[in-house]
C-alpha cells in the first residue's frame, strides 16, 4: 500500500474494524506515529480513559456492551435530587446496602418474588396469592385468603384478640405456655374480654387450677381449698328451670333415640393412663330429638358396686316422675312421691253424727310412692248425741281400689264397757271402720261421754293410688 498522509486516510468505525486490526497513534508532538492493535488500543482506553472519565449529562442509554460497572468499597450509586439522593446502593467492605432515605417508600415490585440464599429460599411474594416466609428451606408462615398457616411451634409474649377471634382446627398438636401469658407477670393463663376486664377463661400457672367465668378457684367445702375446675355464674334467677348464667351443660350432638350424655368420676391408674370411673351421672334421652322441641330425659345413678367392676345403675329418676332402682325402668315400679304432712283425726258416725269435744286430736303421716304410714292419737273430753257405726274419719289419702289393709290399735284407754280391751278396723275410702275383738262393729254407744275418755293411738299403712 503507497504511503498516504494522515489526512488523506479515510474515517471507519468500529463496527468496521477486525479483531486483527491496527491502528496508528500519532504522539502529541506530530513527529512520532506508532501502530497498536485493536485490543491494545481497548485496554489502553478503558485504563486511562473510563477510570477517569466524569459523564455530567447523558444525552442517550449508557451501554455497558457486556462489561460490568465497578464501584470500590464506599462508592454509592445514587438515585434522587435529594442531598445525598434519595436511594443509595453501596458496600462499606464488611457489609452490603440498600438504603431508602429520601422521599417516599422502598418498593420491591414484582409479579412473583423470592428472595434467596445460598442455595435454599428465605421468602416468597406472589401477586394474588402467599407470602410464603422459610426456616432452612422448609415453609414455617403462610399467608392465604383465609388467615395464615403456621408450620411448628409458634411462641409470643403476648396474644392480643381484638375482634372476633377464634382457635380453629389444629392439624397435630397445640401447646400454649404459660410463659406467653395473656396478661400480667404472674404467667397465668387469661383469656378475657375489654369490657368489664373480665376472665373468662383461667389457668392458674402455680397449679394448674381452671376457672371459667373467673379467676377464683377456692371453694369452702368442709376445709376449704383449691379446686381444679371451678365454673363461676353470676344469676339472680330464682328459677331453677332457668339458670343459665350460673350454670355448665354437658351436650351431646347426636340424634339418636335413646343416646346419653354424662358426668364421670374417676381415679387415675396407678401408672396415670387410663382413668377408671367409679362413678355417674347420666342422662338417657327415650326418644329421637325433634327439632326445637326440648328432650324427654332420664337421670340415671352408676356406681361400681366392687373393686374391679364397671359402674352400673343403682338409681333412676324416671322423665315422667318417680325413681326406680338397680336397673329397673318400669314405670310401674317407680318410686313416685315422697311427703309428710299432719291431719285430724275425728269420730263420725254412719248415722246421726255426735258432738265431741277433743283435749287430744293429732295425726300425721309419711306417704313414700304408694304407700301411706299414719299415726295419730285421740282423747275427748266431752261426747254428746249421735247415733250408727263409729269411724274414724280425716285419713290423708284414701285406700288403693281393690286393696284391703288394717289392724289393731296401739293402745286404748277409758272406752265404755261394752268394748273390750282391744280395739282394731280396716280402711275403706278415707275412713277406719272400727271394731271390736270379736269383729262386732263399733258404734257411737260404746263412746264414754266423760272428760278424758276414748284415748286411742294407732298407727297403720296403706296403699295408695294417688
Amino acid at each position: 500500500m503507497a504511503d498516504k498522509k494522515i489526512s488523506e486516510l479515510v474515517s471507519i468505525t468500529g463496527s468496521a474494524t477486525a479483531a486483527d486490526d491496527f491502528f496508528v497513534v500519532v504522539d502529541t508532538s506530530g513527529a512520532v506515529t506508532h501502530k497498536i492493535s485493536r485490543e491494545e488500543l481497548n485496554n489502553a482506553i478503558e485504563q486511562d480513559v473510563l477510570e477517569n472519565i466524569s459523564i455530567t449529562n447523558l444525552t442517550s442509554d449508557l451501554n455497558t456492551n457486556g462489561n460490568d460497572i465497578k464501584f470500590g468499597d464506599n462508592d454509592k450509586a445514587i438515585f434522587g435530587d435529594a442531598v445525598g439522593g434519595d436511594l443509595q446502593i453501596y458496600h462499606d467492605g464488611s457489609n452490603s446496602y440498600i438504603n431508602e432515605q429520601g422521599t417516599g417508600n422502598l418498593k420491591i415490585i414484582g409479579s412473583d418474588i423470592s428472595i434467596e440464599g445460598s442455595g435454599e429460599t428465605h421468602a416468597t411474594f406472589v401477586d394474588d396469592g402467599a407470602v410464603t416466609l422459610y426456616h432452612n428451606n422448609a415453609i414455617k408462615f403462610a399467608t392465604s385468603a383465609v388467615g395464615v398457616s403456621v408450620t411448628g411451634d409458634a411462641t409470643v409474649d403476648q396474644l392480643n384478640i381484638d375482634s372476633v377471634g377464634a382457635f380453629g382446627n389444629f392439624d397435630s398438636k397445640a401447646t400454649i405456655s404459660t410463659e406467653a401469658a395473656f396478661a400480667g407477670s404472674d404467667k397465668d393463663f387469661r383469656v378475657k374480654t375489654t369490657a368489664g376486664n373480665v376472665n373468662h377463661f383461667f389457668v392458674q400457672a402455680t397449679t394448674g387450677n381452671v376457672g371459667i367465668g373467673g379467676s377464683e378457684t377456692t371453694v369452702f367445702n368442709g376445709v376449704g381449698g383449691d379446686m381444679k375446675l371451678v365454673v363461676l355464674g353470676n344469676d339472680s334467677t330464682t328459677t331453677v328451670g332457668n339458670n343459665s348464667n350460673s350454670g355448665i351443660a354437658v351436650v351431646n350432638t347426636n340424634h339418636t333415640a335413646g343416646n346419653v350424655a354424662g358426668l364421670h368420676f374417676a381415679r387415675a391408674d396407678t401408672d396415670y393412663s387410663p382413668n377408671y370411673a367409679g362413678a355417674s351421672i347420666v342422662a338417657q334421652f327415650p326418644e329421637a330429638q325433634v327439632t326445637g322441641q326440648y328432650p324427654k330425659g332420664d337421670l340415671a345413678f352408676l356406681t361400681s358396686t366392687t373393686t374391679n367392676s364397671a359402674p352400673s345403675e343403682k338409681m333412676r329418676i324416671l322423665a315422667a316422675g318417680g325413681i326406680t332402682f338397680n336397673g329397673d325402668t318400669a314405670a310401674a315400679n317407680a318410686l313416685s312421691d315422697y311427703e309428710i304432712g299432719i291431719w285430724d283425726p275425728s269420730f263420725v258416725s254412719t248415722g246421726t253424727q255426735p258432738t265431741v269435744s277433743y283435749s287430744v286430736q293429732s295425726g300425721n303421716y309419711t306417704k313414700i310412692g304408694r304407700l301411706v304410714t299414719v299415726n295419730f292419737g285421740t282423747n275427748t273430753s266431752s261426747v254428746s248425741g249421735g247415733s250408727g257405726e263409729l269411724r274414724i274419719s280425716g285419713l290423708p289419702f284414701s285406700i288403693a281400689s281393690g286393696h284391703y289393709a288394717g289392724g289393731r290399735a296401739g293402745n286404748m284407754q277409758n272406752w265404755s264397757t261394752s268394748v273390750d280391751a282391744s280395739i282394731g278396723g280396716f280402711v275403706s275410702g278415707n275412713q277406719i271402720i272400727l271394731a271390736k275383738n270379736n269383729n262386732v262393729r263399733i258404734t257411737v254407744s260404746d263412746l264414754r261421754t266423760s272428760n278424758d275418755s276414748n284415748q286411742l293411738w294407732w298407727t297403720l299403712s296403706y296403699p295408695t293410688d294417688a
